[in-house]
């Protein structure tokens, strides 16, 4: 057999075999390549491609999992009373400009039948996305004049797009079910509508309009759906009755939608006509997401303008073939305009035109859109260039384009791929400190902006065993590390590099090897006080060593995060590597002492220090610091800072000799940018020089820290230096004036 438009199979028999152009055919018969052997060798390696990227994407779901709220989620556990009390009031409650009621229901259930451990919204949100795929190939399988070969390679092609892990920043986050869930009722409802001419119309319609429904109170841009389908129904000629069942549906599910709405205040349509060039280069890059972020903001737009310039020549070919009627072309062509009108509708809400990298446009939470758009994308090239008996962009030459395509893609993405665990990784850290009992502002940070809320939600989480709390290690905090399991007389390789000071703890970080014995890989660390009560644990996070932590020191592939309680009294502490055998606790050898230096807050300060003056380089300047709602509450004025307009200014500010605080305890105020390399603030002994304290930094720490000094008694006189030898972003540093310990 010969599959002439693939370019595969008999040669002798094809009639591209006389063409005197090249062809794959012709070159397989020069080399005596069986052609039957290749198509099946090109078909099995696509498809163990595409098992390999479904495998990966899994197996990095679970890499980034934590059971912990994050980010928009917290309104979730806000909501747990609600839920409790059974009231479906909650469903109607708006988040953004969205009406999220079925995304909802599969909130709440987790929260009710299954722990609050998002397993169960996980699991939903990466079936709607692998459905959607399943939409997408039983499109092109319901064409029956759809060459078998060409349609197998269509679908491995948009699987393996699909499946790649670059989608895990959507699929890793469960409260970002609401764009799976949306694009899965969107291909659907297409589909259902297209089969309405065809079989049950009644039934099909139904479905129909119940996927539209399931798309408008999943995400706001299920609204977009409604005019497709009418446009849709007019061009298929349903019967005047379907027609108006369809439009009763649409006008009562956009009506409805409306109700109590609150209309948010950065739509901008004005911004949309005004800036017109720019308009299109946001859509561009939109479109062009993932493959658009491997180079520079305009490549994205150029690859993203191509893919919409060649769907526009896609259609004016499959138009003039007369292919408009069939499932293929109704389903993928508008299930691409759906995704260039979601586009339009954030450019109107988010585009910011002096954005020279079109950010909002490439945001990591609508990753799963356009890459269902590029599984479209591909669909359609391949039926369209069958259908159309296209010679020189055959379907073997599209084969070899997206392959190559797709296989550099992936390589270049690595880099951005790796540097989206980040965010995973700060949520496991910022869990760990939770289930050791720590509630640090930096913390919470990690996951939320405001802490304030974060803090009112954990207690309930705490109190109801949910979330991290249902299989929680705090229990743990105070008892003998004997009873937890047995101290081994072997010790682990491996060392503390990195201690950070957090209210009521120490944040500590370090690496350890492989354990004695067979080589076994660690998972988790035992933290005890110098009386061998566990004071916290400490984890080689699953989702990676985070870029911020990263040093010389620490090997990233080793490395460990954990967190001493001090509520447990601790002068210094031991830390231990859990076999993961059951064996016992290997002890990483040294006594650690904790520092004098701690961390405090606001509510800390006593009387400011008088007497203080400063000399200052010019780049030091009062309040010079920029402003924004992260840096929290700042300590009262003054407040001098390198910043002065700009993170290339660089200089020093030096105190004159003051007193020591009779007690012996000083708090000092310190902010810094998200880069803390160049910056320091010292401590000295201004009668000998010595240094007592540095004062502790951490990248991107972005909040006023007030660090509480207790100062040897043989100290009486003081000076602080503060320098700034960093140019580059993020690279400043500001100080509020030291003051007592209340």
């Amino acid at each position: 057999m010969y599959d002439k438009e693939l370019g595969v199979g008999n040669a002798s028999s094809s009639p591209l075999s006389n063409d005197p152009k090249w062809t794959l055919a012709r070159v397989q018969d020069r080399l005596g390549i069986d052609p039957s052997a290749a198509l099946l060798l090109v078909t099995f390696a696509l498809f163990a491609w595409l098992v390999l990227n479904w495998f990966g994407t899994v197996e990095r779901i679970l890499h980034c999992y934590t059971a912990l709220p994050v980010w928009d989620y917290w309104r979730v556990a806000l909501y747990l009373p609600r839920y409790k009390a059974m009231d479906l009031g909650v469903l109607w409650a708006q988040h953004n400009e969205h009406r999220i009621i079925f995304p909802e229901l599969i909130f709440a259930l987790d929260m009710l039948a299954f722990h609050g451990r998002q397993i169960l919204t996980l699991a939903v949100s990466f079936l709607c996305y692998f459905s959607t795929w399943l939409v997408l190939s039983w499109t092109l399988f319901s064409d029956r004049h759809f060459s078998p070969a060409v349609r197998n390679v269509a679908v491995l092609l948009s699987g393996i797009e699909m499946g790649w892990k670059g989608s895990v920043p959507v699929l890793g986050t469960p409260f970002l079910l609401q764009w799976t869930l949306v694009e899965l009722c969107v291909f659907l409802s297409l589909t259902f509508l297209v089969q309405v001419k065809h079989a049950r119309p009644h039934l099909y319609l139904a479905l129909a309009i119940v996927s539209g429904i399931v798309a408008t109170y999943s995400s706001s841009n299920g609204l977009l759906l409604w005019p497709l389908l009418l446009a849709i129904g007019i061009f298929l000629r349903l019967s005047r009755r379907e027609m108006t069942i369809l439009g009763m549906a649409a006008c009562a599910s956009i009506g409805l939608y409306f109700v109590g709405y609150r209309f948010s205040n950065d739509v901008n349509l004005g911004n949309l006509i005004s800036h017109p060039f720019y308009l299109i280069g946001y859509l561009g890059a939109y479109l062009s997401m993932p493959f658009g972020g491997m180079r520079s903001p305009q490549f994205g737009t150029y690859l993203g303008v191509t893919s919409l310039f060649i769907v526009i020549v896609l259609f004016a070919f499959a138009a003039r073939s007369d292919l408009m009627r069939s499932k293929p072309a109704i389903v993928l062509f508008a299930g691409y305009l759906f995704t260039l009108l979601t586009a339009l509708m954030t450019a109107a809400g988010r585009m910011n035109a002096a954005d020279p990298d079109f950010a909002t446009a490439k945001a990591d939470r609508y990753i799963t859109v356009p890459m269902t758009t590029w599984a479209a994308f591909i669909s359609l090239c391949f039926w369209v260039a069958f259908k159309c008996r296209w010679k020189i962009i055959s379907p073997a030459v599209i084969t070899f384009v997206f392959v190559i395509l797709m296989a550099v893609g992936f390589l270049k993405l690595r880099g951005w791929v790796n540097g989206s665990n980040n965010p995973f990784a700060n949520e496991q850290i910022a869990a760990l400190g939770f289930e050791d009992g720590l509630t640090d502002p930096g913390l919470i940070r990690k996951i939320f902006p405001d802490p304030g809320l974060v803090s009112r939600a954990l207690p309930e989480l705490r109190k109801n065993k949910l979330s991290i709390f249902s299989k929680s290690r705090t229990k743990w905090l105070g008892v003998p590390v004997d009873r937890f399991s047995r101290v081994l007389s072997t010790p682990a390789s491996g060392e503390l590099s990195y201690t950070f000071p957090i209210r009521s703890g120490l944040e500590v970080v370090g690496w350890a090897d492989v354990l004695p014995f067979r080589g076994v890989q660690y998972d988790w660390i035992v933290l005890t006080n110098e009386l061998g009560q566990i004071t916290g644990f400490g984890q080689r996070l699953p989702a990676g060593f985070p870029a911020d932590l990263q040093s010389t020191h620490t090997p990233a592939s080793l490395a460990w995060v954990g967190f001493v309680n001090l509520t447990v009294k601790t002068r210094s502490f031991s830390i231990y590597v859990v076999d993961p055998r059951r064996k016992g606790l290997f002890p990483i050898p040294g006594l650690f002492p904790i520092p004098s230096l701690q961390a405090a807050s606001l509510e800390n300060l006593g009387i400011a220090i008088s007497g203080i003056e400063w000399n200052k380089d010019s780049n030091w300047t009062r309040d010079g610091y920029p402003v924004a709602p992260a840096f929290d509450t700042p300590p009262p004025a003054p407040i001098y800072a390198s910043w002065s307009g700009s993170d290339s200014n660089t200089g020093q500010m030096i105190s004159s000799t003051f007193a020591a605080p009779r007690e012996g305890c000083m708090i000092l105020p310190v902010l810094h940018g998200p880069s803390v390399e160049g910056q320091s603030v010292e401590i000295q002994d201004a009668d000998t020089d010595q240094l007592l304290e540095t004062a502790p930094m951490q990248n991107n720490d972005l909040q006023w820290e007030f660090w509480r000094v207790s100062l040897n008694p043989t100290a009486k006189h003081l000076r602080i230096t503060a320098r700034d030898q960093g140019r580059d972003w993020g690279q400043w540093l500001a100080l509020g004036p030291p003051s007592e310990c209340r």
